[in-house]
Order: structure tokens, then C-alpha cells, then sequence
């Protein structure tokens, strides 16, 4: 789990603490994420104060990936739990 002082890292699970909305940096298309969407981290170091976000998001046809720039403060770590 990432260390909150330092940040997060490429490829750490997260989750958004609230809904979003934005234009995909790469693609230019509006995406939107409901609050608690867990997504991705591809791009941003530790420390950063804004982070590039992938999310899997439902498509009328098919899933699909997008990605948000999403502020650290609208971040929090995600971890899978498995209860038996």
C-alpha cells in the first residue's frame, strides 16, 4: 500500500473519493467516474500533486479504458478484499 507522505506509484491501485469528470488527456473524449470508481495509476511520481488515472468504464457496445487526471487529494489507496 502506498505511503501517503511519499505518494503513489505507476501501476498502484486507487480509488476516487468522490465523482469525476474531465476530458481524457490522450484521447480528447469527455470521461466521467462515478465516486469510489477504482482505476490505475499510469503516469505521476511520488509526491505529484495530480496523477494520470486509468479507469475500465461500460460502454453501451463494450468495456473500455479511459483516463482522468486526478488530483491527490481526490485519491485514496485501493485494496481488494476477499471475505470467505
Amino acid at each position: 500500500m502506498p505511503d501517503e507522505a511519499v505518494g503513489y506509484h505507476e501501476n498502484d491501485a486507487v480509488r476516487v473519493t468522490r465523482a469525476l469528470a474531465g476530458k481524457d488527456p490522450y484521447t480528447g473524449e469527455p470521461v466521467s467516474v462515478p465516486a469510489f470508481d477504482v482505476g490505475a495509476v499510469i503516469a505521476g511520481s511520488p509526491g505529484s500533486s495530480s496523477y494520470d488515472v486509468e479507469f475500465v468504464l461500460s460502454g453501451n457496445k463494450n468495456d473500455h479504458s479511459a483516463v482522468l487526471i486526478v488530483r491527490a487529494e481526490d485519491l485514496e489507496p485501493y485494496r481488494e478484499s476477499a471475505t470467505v
